[in-house]
């Protein structure tokens, strides 16, 4: 009963799990300044998402995919009828492109020309990551488009999840639900670890334990 009076307050006044404000940077987590201190940039309007396929940089903006030439201007390498929401390399030469929709595209690679979805209701696209025949997706909101991250913070919302697509078949399982927003996905040896945003952590799934 004390837990549940401690949740109504916190809900009132905006503090602990009610809270939106970001926490300051601390434990293994510190503030840099090294993107303020790069010797050159390359201005990409809209830019969201970086990848490197086969030794070349390719970055995502609004609806269409860039690649770096020479080091220092941007060219297009392909434009699609969709916002796309994130990008990541599939093996040495393919690209996975996932659009608002919530379908997924491949452009190169072994897997050239395969599309994929996580879920019919997963269409809030926030990151990918492929390891093998596997890839993975962030899925950030049920409820809220990727587009609608303000909204879906607001609301405090717990919606987003985590796939599993085998790159093979197509076959898609859920390996974790109830989260707060996870945007970021990476692959390690000992596992999946992700980024839920509206938590301010880091968080892993250990593919050698249960499921």
């Amino acid at each position: 009963m004390i837990g549940g009076l401690i949740r109504a307050l916190d809900n009132v006044l905006g503090r602990g799990d009610a809270a939106v404000t970001v926490p300051p940077l601390d434990g293994a987590l510190r503030p840099n300044r090294r993107l303020d201190e790069a010797s050159w940039r390359l201005p990409l309007a809209d830019v969201d998402c970086l990848a490197v396929v086969a030794g070349e940089v390719v970055a995502s903006a609004g609806s269409a995919v860039h690649v770096l030439e020479d080091g220092r201007t941007w060219g297009k390498r392909g434009a699609y009828e969709s916002a796309v929401t994130c990008i990541a390399a599939i093996g040495g030469e393919g690209l996975a492109v996932a659009f608002d929709t919530g379908e997924i595209a491949v452009v190169g690679g072994r897997h050239d020309g395969r599309r994929y979805r996580a879920s019919e209701d997963a269409r809030c696209i926030t990151a990918l990551a492929a390891s093998g025949k596997d890839l993975y997706v962030a899925n950030g909101s049920a409820t809220n488009g990727a587009g609608d991250w303000q909204l879906d913070l607001l609301q405090r919302n717990a919606s987003g999840s985590l796939w599993r697509i085998d790159l093979e078949t197509g076959a898609s399982t859920r390996i974790a639900d109830r989260l707060a927003f996870p945007s970021g996905l990476a692959v390690d040896a000992a596992g999946l670890v992700f980024a839920e945003a509206w938590t301010h952590r880091l968080a892993r799934i250990d593919f050698s334990g249960p499921a």
